[in-house]
C-alpha cells in the first residue's frame, strides 16, 4: 500500500503542472468527448473511441473541460497500473519481484511525466491504453486453465485496449502463431487460448465495427488510421522515425482527400510504392534503423530509468524464455517490435512494452541479488551501475551529437 500511495501522490503532483488542453491530439480527444455528450456521436476518423469516451464520462461527472478532474482520474488509472504490475510480477516470478516492479514503476519518469508529449499527465491515449494492456496480461497470467471464462475476460480487456488504440487487434493471431512455432507440444492450448481471447475481443470490438459499417458502408474494425502512421515512417524523408511527409507541398494532396477510407488507402499505397522502390539492402537498412531507434531512442536527455533497467529486462526475458507463463511477455514485446518495423520506431511506440520490461527486469534483479553471497558486492555493483548512468545523463547532449555524426 505504501508503494501505491507514493505512486498516487507523485502522479497528482505531476497533474498540477497541467492546466490547459494543448496539442492537436488532445484537442481531438476533447472535441470527441464534447460531441459524445451532445449526442452527436463519435466523428473522429483518426483514433479509437474509448479515450474520448473516458473524457466524456469525466466531463459528465465534473463538468466539460475540467482538466483537473481528468488529471486526477488519470493519476488514479496510473496508480492502478502500478498495482497491476505488482500482480503480474508476483504471478510470473515472486512477491519480491512484483513489489520491485511496482516500486520502480511508481517513480518511473515516463509513466509520470512523459517529455515527448510534454507529460503523460496530458490528454494522451497512453493513460488508458497502458492500463488495459496491463489488465489483459494480469487476467491472462492469473487465469485458471480449466475455466474458459478467464481467457474470455482477458480478451475483453484486450478489446478495450484495441478500442483505445487499434494496435493489439491481431494479438490472438500472434498467440496462435507463437504456440505453433515455439511451443509445438502445447500448440493446441495456445490456439485455444487465442480463440478465447478473440471471442472476448469480438464481444467488445464487433459492435463498434458494425457501427462503422453503417457510417462508412465498408468494414472498418475500429478506425481508418493504419495508412497515415505507416506512411509517416515509410517515406523518402522519414529515415525510420515519424515524419509527416503529407504536410510537404508536393504531397499535401493526400491529406486533402475528404473520404477517410480513400485517404487511408492512399497512404497505404504510398507505403507499398516506397517499399517497391527500395533495394533489399535499403529495406534491410530501413528495418534495422527502425529497430535501433525503437530500442535506443532516449530523447533529448538520457532516459536514466529506461537505460538503467533495459539490460536487466533483456536478461530477464531471456531467462524466462522457457516458462510458459512468462511467454505472454515475449509475445507482446515481439508483436510490438514487428508492428514498429512496419510503421516506425521511437520512444512513444516503445512505451507500451516498458511496463513488461520493468517486470522482467525486476524478476532478474531479485534473482541476482538473492544469489549474491556478499551484500557489499551487491551494493558496490548497484552503485557503479547507477553512477555510470548518472554520468551519461550529465553528458548525454555531447554523446548524442557524436552518435548522430557517426
Amino acid at each position: 500500500m505504501a508503494i501505491l500511495a507514493i505512486a498516487l501522490v507523485v502522479r497528482l503532483i505531476a497533474a498540477t503542472t497541467v492546466d490547459q488542453i494543448d496539442g492537436p491530439d488532445a484537442q481531438r480527444y476533447h472535441l470527441g468527448a464534447i460531441e459524445m455528450l451532445a449526442g452527436v456521436g463519435f466523428r473522429s476518423t483518426e483514433a479509437g473511441p474509448l479515450y474520448s469516451a473516458f473524457l466524456a464520462v469525466v466531463y459528465w461527472l465534473f463538468g466539460i473541460g475540467n482538466v483537473a478532474a481528468v488529471q486526477v482520474a488519470q493519476a488514479i488509472l496510473g496508480t492502478a497500473s502500478v498495482a497491476l504490475m505488482a500482480g503480474i510480477g508476483h504471478r510470473l516470478f515472486d512477491v519480491r519481484s512484483g513489489l520491485t516492479a511496482a516500486g520502480f514503476a511508481a517513480l518511473y519518469p515516463p509513466f509520470i511525466k512523459w517529455l515527448p508529449m510534454e507529460g503523460s499527465a496530458l490528454y494522451a491515449t497512453e493513460n488508458l491504453f497502458l492500463f488495459f494492456l496491463l489488465l489483459w496480461i494480469w487476467l491472462f497470467v492469473r487465469r485458471d486453465p480449466r475455466r474458459k471464462r478467464d481467457a474470455v475476460l482477458a480478451g475483453v480487456a484486450l478489446g478495450l485496449a484495441a478500442l483505445t488504440r487499434p494496435t493489439p487487434l491481431l494479438i490472438p493471431v500472434a498467440l496462435a502463431m507463437w504456440g505453433v512455432a515455439c511451443r509445438p507440444r502445447a500448440a493446441s492450448k495456445w490456439c485455444r487460448d487465442a480463440a478465447l481471447l478473440a471471442v472476448g475481443m469480438a464481444a467488445v470490438v464487433l459492435p463498434w465495427t458494425l457501427r462503422n459499417y453503417q457510417v462508412y458502408e465498408r468494414i472498418v474494425p475500429i478506425a481508418p488510421t493504419s495508412g497515415m502512421p505507416a506512411f509517416g515512417g515509410n517515406n523518402p524523408y522519414s529515415g525510420g522515425n515519424w515524419l509527416d511527409a503529407s504536410g510537404l507541398p508536393e504531397l499535401r494532396w493526400m491529406i486533402a482527400i475528404e473520404d477517410p477510407i480513400e485517404r487511408d488507402a492512399t497512404y497505404r499505397k504510398a507505403v507499398v510504392a516506397h517499399w517497391s522502390h527500395q533495394t533489399p539492402a535499403e529495406l534491410q537498412h530501413l528495418l534495422g534503423k527502425k529497430m535501433w531507434i525503437f530500442w535506443t531512442d532516449f530523447g533529448s536527455r538520457w532516459n536514466f530509468a529506461y537505460a538503467l533497467m533495459l539490460p536487466l529486462a533483456l536478461l530477464g526475458l531471456w531467462r524466462a524464455r522457457g516458462d510458459p507463463r512468462a511467454q505472454i511477455l515475449h509475445v507482446w514485446v515481439l508483436y510490438t517490435m514487428l508492428s514498429c518495423a512496419v510503421i516506425y520506431g521511437n520512444e512513444r511506440m516503445r512505451l507500451p512494452i516498458e511496463p513488461f520490461l520493468i517486470i522482467a527486469a525486476a524478476g532478474e534483479t531479485v534473482r541476482r541479488l538473492q544469489r549474491m553471497r556478499q551484500p557489499r558486492t551487491a551494493v558496490m555493483l548497484c552503485a557503479a551501475w547507477i553512477g555510470a548512468h548518472l554520468l551519461l545523463w550529465l553528458v548525454w547532449g555531447t554523446v548524442r551529437g557524436a552518435l548522430h555524426v557517426v
